[in-house]
């Protein structure tokens, strides 16, 4: 894997430490953040507002990771049981 990464900057989205491999020139980042993703508000056809999110739009205010060869989302935790199933 570091063979791949030789170069390379891999973040990790969801912690808040840096690991870095000198012999490969390869850093590791994890950033704690709730949305790196942009956030859309709307309205339905029956006018009730909604909020979604668009993982494959970055956050305008987010171009520091712009400059990023990989950025690994942990999304996990938004897709329980409890908010996956439909009755």
């Amino acid at each position: 894997m570091l063979k791949m990464l030789r170069g390379k900057r891999l973040i990790f989205v969801g912690d808040s430490n840096i690991w870095e491999s000198q012999d490969f020139k390869c850093s590791i980042n994890f950033i704690k953040s709730p949305f790196l993703v942009q956030e859309w508000k709307f309205s339905n056809k029956a006018g009730e507002r909604r909020e979604t999110l668009w993982l494959d739009t970055i956050h305008g205010s987010l171009t520091k990771y712009h400059d990023d060869d990989i950025i690994i989302f942990n999304t996990g935790h938004w897709w329980t049981h409890h908010k996956t199933h439909k009755v």
